[in-house]
């Protein structure tokens, strides 16, 4: 039971380190490059799932073996998903309520992760032995 503890907050950390990333590269894309908030929050998502992967993999679900097919592809899935469900859901924030970006941002990403990201990471993604279907 302690272990899976530790593996929460080790996700939950992993996360918030790959966000901190996903927000400081939004912030640039958008500040820096003028791209569209919805274009930029995609981007940024991208590559903090990137980061996420890596982290999350190694340090919160102690997974040295190699990256297969099956982890890659379902990774991807789960990154995908969240890039666009964080951009549609932040796109509707500030539009929606007038929160300026970031703020939206953060709401948003805590949603997503929450209620699809983590689940879905623990379940199919980084399950050892097993294979759940989204």
């Amino acid at each position: 039971m302690l272990t899976k503890v530790i593996q929460m907050a080790k996700t939950g950390a992993s996360g918030i380190a790959a966000s901190v990333f996903d927000f400081a590269v939004l912030i640039a894309l958008v500040e820096l490059a003028s791209l569209p908030v919805a274009v930029a929050a995609f981007i940024a998502a991208a590559l903090g799932a990137v980061l996420g992967f890596v982290i999350t993999k190694v340090w919160a679900f102690d997974d040295r073996g190699p990256v297969d097919t099956r982890q890659v592809a379902a990774y991807a899935a789960v990154a995908v998903s969240n890039a666009i469900a964080v951009a549609v859901l932040l796109q509707l924030l500030v539009t929606g309520t007038g929160l300026v970006y970031p703020v939206a941002k953060a709401m948003a990403s805590i949603a997503v992760f929450a209620l699809w990201s983590y689940p879905a990471q623990a379940r199919w993604v980084f399950a050892k032995g097993e294979f759940y279907a989204v």
